[in-house]
């Protein structure tokens, strides 16, 4: 094809891959993302824990969470992210027993 450039830049295969893929978070990202959730106000604790899950799932998938600790770790994460002080104490033993992440957010 006459007048036809075939060589493309950085920028327009970036800007393809956005197009088509939305913003790809790094691994670093995705992990920070994780550690840093906090329950939204306003929404209840059950939605908070599958938000907790979601995010796992996401951080496992760029391996960079341990699966071994899965359960410690969602626990973790749930527990601190709960935005009431009072059910954050209320839920402590749950959160510091035996029981798995599950336990905690039917609790909670």
């Amino acid at each position: 094809m006459e007048g036809r450039n075939d060589a493309a830049t950085t920028e327009d295969i970036l800007k393809k891959l956005n197009e088509i893929y939305g913003n790809v978070k790094t691994a670093d990202r995705v992990v920070h993302d994780f550690h840093s959730a906090k329950q939204k106000e306003g929404k209840p604790c059950l939605t908070w824990g599958e938000r907790v899950e979601t995010l796992f799932q996401q951080a496992e998938e760029k391996s960079k969470i341990n699966e071994n600790k899965r359960d410690r770790t969602l626990k973790d994460i749930l527990s601190r992210g709960i935005r009431s002080d009072k059910l954050r104490m209320a839920t402590r033993v749950y959160y510091e027993s035996s029981d798995t992440c599950e336990c905690l957010r039917m609790k909670a």
